[in-house]
């Protein structure tokens, strides 16, 4: 699955399971955090609003050298960095992101 594809799922999940809408946590990697939010943003309904939890620095979430073979560049940070402006890119053209949170710092933190 992808950053959207999981996005819209866990929206659809809250609805079908009758969770309060009005906020949803993202969780992700930092490197991947912008990407993230800026997804988050642009699939959310009206009136919920997307927070990022303390706690959620390079320093406390560390790479998987030993990642699935589907996954390579969740490995370390060079190649998170040769991928995530392609990724960026596709689905900024797809539009898929928020792209005023696309370049920007993530969302407040709670």
């Amino acid at each position: 699955m992808n950053t959207r594809e999981v996005a819209v799922g866990a929206i659809r999940l809250m609805e079908e399971q009758g969770i309060p809408r009005d906020n949803i946590a993202v969780l992700a990697h930092p490197y991947h955090m912008p990407r993230a939010d800026a997804t988050m943003q642009a699939v959310l309904p009206p009136g919920m609003e997307a927070v990022i939890p303390d706690g959620l620095d390079s320093t406390n979430i560390q790479w998987d050298p030993n990642s699935t073979p589907t996954q390579t560049w969740t490995r370390d940070p060079q190649a998170w960095r040769g991928r995530e402006p392609w990724v960026i890119a596709y689905f900024a053209l797809r539009g898929w992101l928020d792209l005023a949170y696309a370049a920007g710092p993530p969302l407040e933190t709670v």
